[in-house]
């Protein structure tokens, strides 16, 4: 199983980071006990899902992609015999054709792209 970063959660995330260190910067010249607490809290959380959160999956029988919903990033589970094929759109973002089309944005976008090309062959040599 491996694993890859979502690249526009990353992003997101990290302005977040950002802002919450301009509110703890603030927090501490204005010497609010309370917001410097929730602050510290909060960027802690957000590091946190940085870095354990919004990861692309893939195993051996499907991949794990993040997609946005409504107003939500919500995973979605592709199966390997449902890909119809597999495109690099550029260093970022690879396409997923299968029930209908899903763009992956990652960090490392060729590794995962011949991680998936392996990965179909292996299934399809079955």
């Amino acid at each position: 199983m491996k694993k890859y970063k979502e690249f526009r959660m990353i992003i997101i995330l990290a302005i977040l980071e950002l802002i919450i260190v301009g509110l703890l910067i603030a927090s501490f010249v204005h010497f609010s006990k309370l917001r410097i607490l929730l602050c510290f809290c909060l960027l802690i959380w957000v590091s946190l899902m940085m870095l354990l959160r919004f990861n692309i999956i893939i195993d051996e029988d499907y991949m794990v992609n993040y997609k946005w919903r409504i107003f939500a990033m919500l995973p979605e589970m592709i199966d390997y015999n449902t890909i119809l094929s597999v495109t690099l759109l550029n260093k970022h973002v690879v396409q997923v054709k299968h029930t209908h089309t899903s763009n992956v944005y990652v960090l490392h976008a060729e590794d995962l792209y011949y991680e998936l090309n392996h990965r179909l062959e292996k299934v399809n040599s079955r």
